[in-house]
Parts: C-alpha cells; structure tokens; sequence
C-alpha cells in the first residue's frame, strides 16, 4: 500500500471510535470506558494533519493561511450550524440555559475546554449531560494543536523537504509530547478536570499520531520493530479496553493511545482487519463521524432535558442522530470542503467573520431567554438558591483562589439582618456560621431563626473549598479564610455564643469506588478537635451540620412537564443510592468520641423523611445537591431544638 495514498481503513477505525463514543454516552454500563474513542480520534488527527503537508512552500504566510484555510472550511461550517440549532432548542426546554450559552461561545473560538477546566466542570458528572456543548472540548484541544503544530513544522523543515526536516520534525515533536504526557499522569489523580480537558496534558496523544506517520513514510527500520504484533490482536486489545472500568482512566487511555498508533503502522492491505475496517457500512459511518460526534451528544443531551432515554426511544434517537449527521455531511460538510478558493487568506476572514457573527448571536440569546423557554417559568429559586436582600451575599462569599482583601480583617458585613431590624445587644446570643456551599443554603433558615428566637447571626460562606485541613502549616487560602474568620469570631463573641460549622464533605466519599477516604476523614476530625478546643476557652458552643440526601437527577428538569416521561425523574428512585453511606459518613465524623462535646445537627434524617412523602419534591431542590430556599426552611424545626438551651 502506497502510504502516501489515501488510506481508507482509517475511516474504518474513524467509524469504530464513534461508535465507542455513541454507546458510552447511550448507556456507560454498557462500555465503561468508550469515551476513549475521543483519544483514537486524537491519534488519528495527528497522523491526518501530518499526512497533508504534501506541498513544497518556502513562504511561510501562504503555508500557514493554506493550513488554516483548509481547517476553517473542515470545521467551522458543520460547528456553526449544529451551535444555532442546539442553542435554540436549549432555549425552548432549559430553565437555567446560561451555562451552555457560555460554553458555545466558547466552543466558537476553540476555547470549550479551557472554559470546562476553569469552572471545574467534571466530564463525567451527570451534570454535563445535559448540556449540549460539551463534547466540544475535543474540538478546543485539536483546534489549540492546530496553532502550534504548523509551527514546529516551519521550523523543522519538514514541510520545505530540507535535509533532515523529518527527523527534526520527530524529535522536536517527541521534545514537546513528553512533557505533555508526563503531566496528564501528574494531574490526573489530583485535578482530573485539568488533564481531561487541557491541551498541555492532551498534546501527547495527537503528536504521536503525528510521529506515527512520520515513521511509517520515512523510518521504516523503526515501523519493523513493530509490525510484528497481528494487527488483529491490537484491534481485539483496543475493544478490551473499552470495555474496562473507567477507575482505570490513565492506564487506559495511554493504552489505548499507543495501541492505535500501533494498529496504524501493522495495518496492510488485503488482511483481515483491513478487509473488516473497509467494508461499506463501516467507510460510511468514519466519513460522517465528525457530524455524528456533534449531534450525538446535542440529540442525548437534549434527551435527557425532555423525554429521558428509554429502550423504546433509542431506535428513535439512533435514526435522528445518523438522518441529521449524514444531512449534515452531504449538505454542509462536503460542499465546503470541496469549494476552491483563490486566495486562503479571504477564506480565514470570512471564517472570522462568520464566527464573531454567530459568538455575538449566542451572545444575545442570554438577554432574550425567559422569552423562548415554554417550561415553568414560576420558579423563584431558579437564580439563586440563598437570601441575597437581608444578607450581603457578594461580601460574605469567599473563594478558593483569591484572599477577597478587602474584607479579610472584618465579618462585620455579614450579619444577617431580620425584619424587625434587631439591634445587636449584649441580651441577643449570637451565632457565628462557617462552611462552604451548604453554609450558603441555609441562610434563608438562618433569617427565620433570627427572627423567631431573637438570635443575632454571622455568617460567611466558601465556594470550592473542603474546610477540612484548617491548621495545617501551608500555604493553602482555603485555610486561610477560616482561620481569619476565627481570629475575627474571638473579638467579636461572648461567653455562651454558638458557632456552626457547615460543610458539605461529600468529597470524602468516592463515587467511581464506592469507597471512603479514610485518611482525609481523620484530617479532619483532627482540625474538629482543634477549632473545639480553641473555641473551649471562649466558652463558646460548637456545633456541625450534617449533609443532605442528594438527588438523582436535576430538580430544575424534572419539575418541566415535559419531563414526565424522563426516566431519571421518576419519585420512586429521587435521592441517589450511596446516601445511605453518605449519611454513615456524616455519623461516623460528628458522633465519633473525639468530638465529644461538639453539637450535632443532624438534618439529613428530617430532610430525607419530608421529602420522600412530599408531593412536589423537586421544589426543595436549587440543583441536585443543594437546597432551594424552600428546601432550607424544612430545617428550621431540626436547628430550633437543636439549638434549645
């Protein structure tokens, strides 16, 4: 086979990772880990981009505007009507839309994937589902490849056929995709959202399709080495590994990473595999993969907003995906692709053009999007699931990256006003409360409290910080925010005052495993230990708040009447089935004999009973795992006897 043809098994294997992409997004029981069809894409990217540098350019402004001439017309047109269209359709169903606005404004400049690392978005939360732009994440990470790798080339020769500009290519390439594979097993384990979604820990996989080619077309002596293995068995290797547990993500993906490389080079013409990965069906659906990548995802996402994924709707959401990705290639697709133009320059400023037109159209969908939606537009507590008029909630909120200076020496913005305007005496015993995200939820229980037992409140709250290594000796602003706020909470109390801490520590339970950290758990009744005993000599009372019973699915879904079919909205199975160890955990912290003599307000059984006999459980949800303000008020009772003299 002459390499420097086209080579049509790799639409067979194009066909074969989509396909592994389809079934784990339909049902990931069923293929835990196809998501990693993404990785075979990547692979088969670089060995594409690489095989197109096929003529001799000595200018470098015609190479580059050539490059990316031909990317602008591969891409963006399919991208652009497939973001209007789910943008619409997001519009119509989605009561709180501004997310995936945000992401396919994003997913336009190929800067999805920064937006999902930035906001700490986890692919493979359930959350994402149903958001119609994720998959582009992929797109962000080939399209940031795209702005380096025709660099490299320039500088390697490779593209001029100067001496030697192959092995340059191939060892400046392997220079950059060390590195980049060294910190995808780095971050994995401790920032999974930055290694899935990075291009630094990302480049690796599509580089070594880039040297795979190099190899096959100029190294042959090092292709020998390999082609060895029966491509066959590589074929049957990579259909194992879809079929592994997802808990083995690094293993697996640089598994099967290498494993297409090698199924790249063994491929030879009129074997087995070859014959297989030719065959029609299979050359259809690697032609039409980047549409059905696309749609797949919006036509499930949206799914799951509406109707759910039943055994009765997946013949027809199979038929939808395969009717609009193959309309998409023939009548968007194809005759971009083929349409020649004089001068690739004027290509990339219409391309230009047609992006910042459609980026500012999305834009404005946000200012219009009460309008579109036909679900309950009732919902008060959709914007926002905490008080905001009585408690200054912008000043009191502290984030796990920056110090908010301004505010770090006092809390005394953050007294929680009441309606009869209660003036702070020596006569109103005060409470002090702490905690991340759940100490935010319970404002509005807060206020009632105020108001009914003539407390005087404090209360400031975290976003994205655990609260369970207080005094540690490190640098760390987490700790830092707690640890001023005690220091604040020591000149500002009286002996008999309360001081509640409120997190949620969920983060100790591990979903993928099932399993308990026990390790962080003690680390943090050691800091229980620490503030208690400090708190002792104040002669202030402690006390902690358990968690609550998290939902299946989102409240903010299943509350639409639209969404009666959903399968995931179904009462019978509301609250998720590891809350039952949750709740354990919770216990095992809060009644554990070391913190004898710390309070435990135990919200969760009440919370778990009125719920569950509730007519309209999904209106005491804000999102699957925080209250809305009237889910808070359900715990007023539990905090009035708890706090009972």
């Amino acid at each position: 086979m002459k390499k420097s043809n086209y080579r049509f098994d790799i639409d067979g294997i194009r066909a074969f990772a989509i396909l592994f992409v389809i079934i784990n997004h339909f049902n990931k029981d069923l293929l835990p880990c196809g998501y990693l069809g993404v990785d075979i894409f990547f692979v088969i990217s670089g060995y594409v981009i690489t095989s197109s540098f096929k003529k001799i350019e000595t200018n470098f402004l015609k190479f580059i505007t050539h490059f990316y001439s031909k990317r602008i017309k591969r891409l963006i047109p399919a991208l652009l009507v497939y973001l209007v269209f789910a943008i619409l359709c997001t519009l119509l169903i989605n009561p709180l839309p501004n997310f995936s606005i945000n992401t396919s404004i994003a997913s336009l400049f190929g800067l999805s994937n920064i937006f999902l690392s930035l906001t700490s978005t986890d692919y493979f939360a359930e959350s994402t589902f149903t958001n119609p732009f994720t998959q582009t994440w992929s797109l962000g990470v080939e399209q940031q490849f795209y702005f380096i790798f025709p660099i490299i080339v320039w500088i390697s020769g490779f593209n001029r056929y100067t001496n030697k500009g192959n092995k340059y290519l191939i060892f400046l390439t392997i220079l950059l995709a060390t590195p980049s594979l060294l910190s995808f097993i780095y971050f994995y384990p401790i920032n999974e959202s930055f290694a899935y979604f990075s291009i630094l820990t990302r480049f690796w996989e599509i580089a070594l399709g880039c040297i795979t080619f190099l190899l096959i077309t100029k190294q042959k002596k090092v292709t020998q080495n390999i082609e060895f293995i029966p491509s066959f068995f590589i074929g049957i290797f990579i259909i194992f590994l879809t079929l592994l547990p997802s808990a083995y993500g690094v293993l697996n993906t640089i598994l099967i990473t290498f494993s297409t490389c090698f199924l790249l080079i063994n491929i030879k013409e009129n074997s087995l595999i070859y014959n297989f990965l030719t065959l029609r069906f299979f050359k259809k659906i690697g032609l039409i993969s980047y549409s059905l990548y696309l749609w797949h995802w919006g036509i499930l996402a949206l799914s799951r907003l509406t109707i759910g994924i039943h055994w009765w709707t997946i013949p027809f959401q199979i038929g939808l995906i395969y009717l609009i990705s193959d309309l998409s290639f023939h009548y968007i697709e194809l005759p971009f692709r083929k349409r020649t133009e004089n001068n690739d320059f004027f290509v990339i400023i219409k391309g230009f053009i047609l992006i910042i037109s459609t980026g500012l159209l999305l834009l404005t969908t946000k200012i219009f999007n009460e309008r579109f939606f036909i679900g309950n537009k009732n919902r008060d507590f959709l914007e926002i699931y905490s008080e905001n008029f009585l408690w200054n909630r912008d000043n009191c909120k502290y984030g796990n990256k920056n110090l908010n200076s301004s505010y770090l020496v006092s809390f005394d913005h953050c007294w929680i006003k009441n309606k009869n305007q209660l003036l702070k005496t020596e006569e109103n015993k005060r409470i002090f409360t702490f905690g991340n995200s759940y100490n935010e939820m319970l404002v509005p229980a807060y206020l009632k409290l105020a108001e009914s037992e003539n407390y005087f409140i404090n209360s400031v709250f975290t976003r994205g910080c655990k609260n369970n290594t207080l005094f540690k000796d490190r640098k760390d602003i987490c700790n830092a925010h707690i640890k001023r706020y005690l220091k604040w909470l020591e000149k500002h109390s009286n002996p008999g005052d309360i001081f509640i801490l409120n997190n949620s520590i969920n983060d100790f339970y591990y979903e993928n495993d099932n399993s308990i950290s026990y390790k962080d758990l003690k680390e943090y009744i050691k800091s229980l230990e620490n503030i208690k005993n400090r708190l002792d000599h104040l002669g202030i009372n402690m006390y902690v708040i358990s968690g609550i019973p998290l939902l299946k699915s989102d409240p903010n879904i299943c509350s639409q009447w639209y969404s009666k079919l959903n399968n995931d909205c179904k009462l019978e199975k509301i609250f998720r089935e590891e809350n039952a160890e949750i709740k354990t955990l919770y216990e095992s912290i809060y009644k554990n004999k070391k913190t004898m003599g710390i309070g435990f307000i135990d919200i969760f059984t009440s919370l778990n009973y009125q719920i569950k006999v509730s007519d309209a459980p999904w209106d005491y949800y804000y999102d699957p795992s925080h209250l809305s303000i009237n889910g808070s008020f359900l715990t007023l009772p539990k905090l009035k006897n708890s706090l009972a003299p």
